[in-house]
C-alpha cells in the first residue's frame, strides 16, 4: 500500500497526538484550557514536570505540544526548527522506534542523530536519551566497539620475590645498527638482559646472530654476576618487531644443543609460550627504552665499533640509575 506526502504527513500528526496524549495527558488538557496557542502566549503553564515547564510549551492550530524559545523571528528557519514538538524520553517505545529510524539511516553517530531529532521534535532528557538507544545498535558495535580486554594472570613468583640480582633474567635482541671498521659498515645487534627481581640491566653488543655469540655473550653476563641461573625470553614466533635476520636466526638456533652449551656453566634456558608477546612485556619495555637512547646518539649515523660498545655500556648504566618511583618536586623525597 503506497500513501502520498499528504496522507503520509496527516499519518504522522495522528500518531503525534496519540503519543503526546498517552504520556502528556494532563499537560495538554491545561494548556488548552488556559489558551496557550502561542509561543509568546500571555498565559504560560507553571505545574508540572519541570524540564517541560522550562520550555514553555504551548499548542500549535493542529492541536500538536511544541517547544517555545525566542527563534520565531528567524526567516532562515522552518516553524519546525523554531519550535519542536515535544515528546518524552526513550523510555517509551514509541520514541525508541522514532530514533532507531533516524539513526538506520546511515548508521551516523550519536551527536548526529540527535542534531537530526533535534531538527523537528525536541525529546526530553536530549542527548542521554538518544545515546543510550544508539549504543545499543548491533552493526554500529560490530565495526566500531573494541573487543574487551583479556585479564592478565599472576605475575611469576621471581616479579614478586626477593632475589640475587640476575638469578632470574629475561633477554631479548635488538636491532640492527650500522658500525663502521676502517672502510667497511658492518652490522650489529644488543643483546639486553633484564633481572626479574631487581630490574637490573645488562646490555651487549653482538657481532652477529648466530647461536654462538649469543652464548659468548650470556657467559659473558654469567661472568659478571655468577648468580646468573635461569633465562627466559619470548618464543621465536613472537619476534614479530624484530627484524627478518633476527626471526630467521632465532629459528635456526638448536634449543637442545644451545642448552647443552649452557648447561655447563649452570644455566637454563627457557623461552614462553608462542603467541603470547605478553609475556615478554618485562624486557620489552627495557628494549624500547635502550633503543630509543641508542637511536638518538647515533643521530642516523655509523660509529666505530669501539664507540658502539662503549655506547652499549653507557646506555645501560643510564638504565641501571633511573628512578624506580616516580619523582616530585618535594624536597623531602
Amino acid at each position: 500500500m503506497c500513501f502520498n506526502l499528504e496522507e503520509k504527513t496527516d499519518a504522522e500528526l495522528m500518531l503525534i497526538k496519540g503519543i503526546q496524549a498517552k504520556y502528556f495527558e494532563k499537560e495538554v488538557i491545561y494548556l488548552n484550557k488556559i489558551g496557550a496557542y502561542q509561543h509568546n502566549a500571555y498565559q504560560e503553564m507553571k505545574r508540572g514536570d519541570k524540564k517541560l515547564l522550562k520550555l514553555t510549551p504551548f499548542i500549535d492550530e493542529k492541536g500538536i505540544m511544541r517547544a517555545g524559545g525566542r527563534l520565531d523571528n528567524s526567516k532562515t528557519m522552518t516553524f519546525d526548527n523554531r519550535h519542536p514538538i515535544i515528546l518524552p524520553n526513550a523510555k517509551s517505545e514509541e520514541i525508541q522506534s522514532l530514533v532507531r529510524h533516524h539513526h538506520n539511516r546511515f548508521h551516523c553517530s550519536a551527536n548526529e542523530t540527535f542534531y537530526l531529532i533535534r531538527s523537528k521534535y525536541f525529546i526530553l532528557g536530549g542527548k542521554a536519551t538518544i545515546n543510550s538507544i544508539v549504543k545499543k545498535c548491533v552493526p554500529c558495535q560490530k565495526a566500531s566497539k573494541k573487543p574487551s580486554q583479556q585479564r592478565m594472570g599472576d605475575l611469576p613468583s621471581e616479579r614478586v620475590s626477593v632475589g640475587l640480582p640476575f638469578a632470574t633474567s629475561g633477554l631479548d635482541v635488538f636491532g640492527e645498527f650500522h658500525v663502521t671498521q676502517g672502510r667497511q659498515t658492518k652490522k650489529r645487534w644488543v643483546l639486553l638482559i633484564t633481572c626479574f627481581h631487581t630490574r637490573a640491566v645488562a646490555l651487549y653488543p653482538l657481532p652477529d646472530m648466530t647461536l654462538d655469540s649469543v652464548v659468548n655473550a650470556l657467559l659473558k653476563c654469567h661472568s659478571q654476576f655468577p648468580s646468573l641461573k635461569k633465562l627466559v625470553s619470548d618464543n621465536g614466533t613472537n619476534f614479530k618487531g624484530a627484524s627478518r635476520e633476527i626471526q630467521e636466526s632465532i629459528k635456526a638456533w638448536n634449543s637442545d644443543e644451545m642448552n647443552e652449551k649452557l648447561s655447563e656453566d649452570g644455566l637454563e634456558w627457557s623461552f614462553g609460550p608462542a603467541n603470547c608477546p605478553h609475556f615478554g612485556g618485562l624486557w620489552e619495555r627495557m628494549v624500547g627504552i635502550a633503543k630509543n637512547s641508542m637511536k638518538a646518539c647515533m643521530n642516523g649515523k655509523d660509529i666505530s665499533i669501539d664507540a658502539f660498545d662503549a655506547l652499549c655500556a653507557g646506555v645501560g648504566g643510564i638504565m641501571n640509575r633511573r628512578p624506580l618511583t616516580k619523582m616530585t618536586n618535594d624536597i623531602n623525597d
